[in-house]
């Protein structure tokens, strides 16, 4: 697995959140991924290495607090947690499928590398993808970059 360290840094500074940049080989086209995560030292991380993919990213620390920047900004992709504490992931990705505005936008699960009751639950909910934990960063940059790509059609 690749470390944090081990990848390019387009930009140093603050969190991606900040400013909008470009994906990675697709110039002019703008990506903004919202990541849920309840382990702040897992958002900052995933935050940070999306970042350095080129992607503008928002971070969240709770389904409700996801659910609330949804009313404000639309992503291109939510990367979100199963456990959050008093609303799932697996809920998240319910409620974000069912709202017409999101219906397409591509939702990614993050689970224990055993939890198959969570995946089943997940694609149950309208998940179209996962990533068990700890995550590959090669696969997720190009997870990602192909879950936007079909979005994009």
């Amino acid at each position: 697995m690749a470390g944090l360290d081990d990848l390019p840094n387009p930009g140093a500074g603050s969190l991606p959140s900040v400013g909008r940049v470009s994906p990675p080989g697709r110039p002019g086209e703008w990506a903004t991924l919202l990541v849920v995560e309840d382990d702040a030292a897992i958002r900052q991380v995933l935050s940070e290495l999306l970042g350095r993919f080129g992607y503008h990213v928002v971070a969240a620390e709770s389904a409700e607090k996801a659910l609330d920047f949804l009313e404000v900004v639309a992503p291109d992709l939510i990367l979100t947690d199963v456990h959050l504490g008093a609303m799932s992931g697996i809920e998240l990705c319910e409620r974000v499928k069912a709202d017409p505005r999101y219906e397409f936008t591509p939702v990614v699960v993050l689970t224990a590398v055993s939890d198959l009751a969570a995946r089943v639950a997940g694609l149950a909910a309208g998940a179209d993808d996962f990533f068990s934990k700890p995550v590959d960063f090669a696969e997720l940059r190009t997870r990602v970059a192909a879950l936007l790509k079909v979005k994009l059609l």
